[in-house]
């Protein structure tokens, strides 16, 4: 009887669950903190301000926008006349800013390294190459200008599906 009872499991003291839950809440943390991009870089759904204008349907014979935004019909998305940069990333922080423009318009301001050359509104590598965000970089977008900004009209906002 004396050896089954020295055998039994005993319950972990105060101080290992102590010491358990601490381990437990700093590997939480640096998980969390190494999360990166959340809903602030997700690029926005077609509709939504930084999104492009949804096409015209039957009850809605313009290209339009559906929570509240404002679509510009000519540059193909919806923007936010009250905060036109809500939902407008430039491809990401570490890529450039978005800033607003003399017509209350978004406009990307990138670092050095990125343009606007290929894409108005996404801060695109100036060196040749495949890019997770822009897709295909050659060498004729790439101008080398550091620290540009949008101007005028383009093709698009978004990548080409990659597909």
């Amino acid at each position: 009887m004396l050896a089954l009872r020295s055998m039994r499991r005993r319950p972990p003291t105060a101080a290992f669950r102590r010491f358990a839950s601490v381990i437990g809440v700093f590997a939480f943390l640096a998980l969390a903190g190494c999360f990166r991009g959340g809903e602030r870089e997700k690029e926005p759904p077609p509709g939504y301000a930084g999104g492009l204008c949804l096409a015209p349907t039957a009850a809605m014979p313009q290209p339009h926008c559906v929570d509240g935004s404002v679509c510009n019909a000519e540059r193909g998305f919806c923007y936010d006349p009250f905060d036109p940069c809500r939902g407008f990333f430039c491809g990401g922080s570490d890529r450039g800013a978005c800033v607003v423009d003399a017509e209350n318009l978004p406009s990307c301001t990138c670092f050095a390294g990125y343009s606007t050359e290929q894409y108005e509104l996404l801060c695109c590598p100036t060196t040749p190459g495949v890019d997770d965000v822009c897709g295909v970089i050659d060498s004729s977008g790439a101008d080398g200008g550091a620290g540009s900004t949008s101007a005028g009209t383009s093709a698009g906002i978004a990548p080409p599906d990659a597909g």
